[in-house]
């Protein structure tokens, strides 16, 4: 059985292995989210970047709130 002091090693690893699939998918999902966003609008690029700066905004402050309530 795996305890906190027993082998830090493994902990290191699984933290590192677990911030790479966060950053995979979160980068996997902007990339997406743009695409759709690219394919439903017509308009130029300029409001893609507005959409997406909003939503990474977005996102933020639901961070910030669930840091500060828990």
């Amino acid at each position: 059985m795996l305890t906190a002091g027993s082998h830090p090693y493994i902990w290191t690893v699984l933290l590192l292995a677990g911030v790479f699939l966060g950053k995979f998918v979160t980068l996997l999902g902007y990339s997406r989210f743009g695409s759709h966003i690219k394919q439903k609008s017509t308009s130029s690029t300029d409001s893609l970047n507005r959409y997406i700066g909003i939503t990474l905004i977005v996102l933020s402050v639901v961070q910030l709130v669930k840091l500060l309530v828990s």
